[in-house]
């Protein structure tokens, strides 16, 4: 990053921080056993809290997909839904 651009770079950077750390702007749940949330990677920054071991277990899978793959079989479903297939 050239030199110049520091200044205005942490600038952004601090005011991007206050909105992660503002709690007007997180949404927090905790998943019940069985519970899954599909998401946008692209779309929604995510994380977790802290676990703490103590208030039991943790069993964590993460699987990805391609978004492409689910909007190209919506589309299909939609047209062969309709009889225009």
């Amino acid at each position: 990053m050239p030199f110049e651009q520091v200044e205005d770079f942490y600038a952004a950077y601090s005011a991007f921080m206050s909105y992660l750390k503002n709690p007007a702007y997180q949404y927090q749940f905790r998943y019940k056993p069985g519970e899954c949330l599909l998401l946008n990677n692209a779309r929604v920054l995510h994380g977790r809290t802290a676990f703490d071991a103590n208030s039991g277990t943790r069993h964590l899978k993460v699987g990805l997909i391609n978004w492409d793959y689910l909007i190209a079989k919506k589309a299909f479903n939609q047209k062969t839904n309709s009889g225009k297939f």
